[in-house]
């Protein structure tokens, strides 16, 4: 007897729709280098159809990555370095390139660079946002990694967390819960302070400055990514030409949604916003408590490429779908 896939059709069939527009798209690329963007989708039925299982593993991939970041962040030193080609040529992503000129220390585990392993954290925070035990490591990991939206988010999604489960119904019938809440939120904004150094706090102070040089940079690289796009020819309108801008300017568009409209086109950009829109509708029309998690995760597009990278882009899928089954990787009782 044939074994039924796991998943609901709807969603299956969606996410296979995947696999149509890599074999349209892929003879108008300049290369293959972001291809995972239209994999994932697929790895992302495999692990649905196994969630259980798939979910023991990835909670116990979470405290391994904890202890990791915290042994790389007390030892100064990282588990392995990469060498690739990057805007100042072909080096060494090491400690010092990553510390930048304030040399800041920031942990990357298994991943390229921090900023990968503060995308693993973000995924993970909004896939585990009912789960405060499982949040409480990915937390202090986005710490380890210094990553000023990872803390941010992982920040926003413990204190949803803690609003949607002590209601201020709740806090005002329970002053102890009301405490106790208290002393949680205070909890990590302790554990924070005393774990990142003075340059650490004064470089998470800069997130929206735009006099800051990294900001500049970064709207920099939006606005060469609109242009570039714009100056595509149909083909690549409509297709994308992934590996271009990389090739052009040594880094991706630093946007979500722009380098989506560069590498993938308007069809892979319309693949990866329709069920964002889909479930923002669904949830605002029902005054869902899951509203504020898809404007977190449409809001992560905006900032950085958290579709981008194999561990980014499976959390991006797995977490539309636990949004539009909220129960699916659910224990049975």
């Amino acid at each position: 007897m044939t074994r039924k896939i796991n998943i609901n059709t709807l969603i299956f069939s969606y996410l296979c729709f995947s696999l149509v527009l890599l074999l349209l798209s892929n003879v108008h690329w300049l290369n293959r280098f972001d291809i995972n963007v239209y994999l994932s989708p697929l790895t992302a039925i495999m692990v649905i159809d196994g969630r259980r299982f798939f979910n023991k593993l990835f909670v116990i991939l979470i405290w391994l990555t904890c202890a990791l970041a915290l042994y790389e962040f007390i030892s100064k030193s990282y588990i392995f370095i990469v060498y690739r080609e990057t805007v100042f040529g072909f080096q060494a992503l090491d400690e010092k390139l990553f510390g930048g000129v304030a040399g800041i220390f920031r942990s990357k585990v298994f991943f390229e660079g921090p900023l990968a392993l503060s995308q693993f954290c973000m995924g993970a925070s909004l896939f585990y946002r009912k789960h405060i035990k499982i949040l409480i490591p990915i937390f202090l990991t986005a710490i380890f990694a210094n990553g000023r939206l990872g803390i941010l988010v992982c920040g926003i999604i413990i204190f949803a967390y803690l609003y949607q489960r002590y209601n201020i119904a709740t806090l005002i019938k329970r002053p102890w819960v009301m405490i106790l809440v208290t002393f949680a939120v205070l909890g990590f904004m302790i554990s924070g302070i005393l774990l990142l150094d003075a340059a650490s706090i004064e470089r998470f102070k800069e997130v929206f400055d735009t006099h800051n040089a990294g900001n500049n940079a970064r709207i920099e690289y939006w606005i060469n990514g609109i242009s570039t796009y714009f100056n595509y020819d149909l083909n690549h309108l409509v297709f994308g030409n992934n590996g271009y801008f990389l090739q052009v300017y040594k880094n991706n568009a630093e946007n979500g949604w722009i380098t989506l409209l560069l590498n993938n086109g308007i069809v892979g950009f319309i693949y990866y916003l329709f069920p964002i829109l889909l479930l923002f509708a669904r949830n605002f029309l029902r005054l869902n408590s899951d509203f504020i998690f898809v404007v977190i995760l449409l809001f992560c597009m905006f900032v950085q490429t958290f579709h981008l990278g194999a561990s980014a882009n499976l959390f991006y899928w797995l977490i539309i779908y636990s949004l539009y089954r909220p129960y699916a990787f659910e224990s049975k009782k």
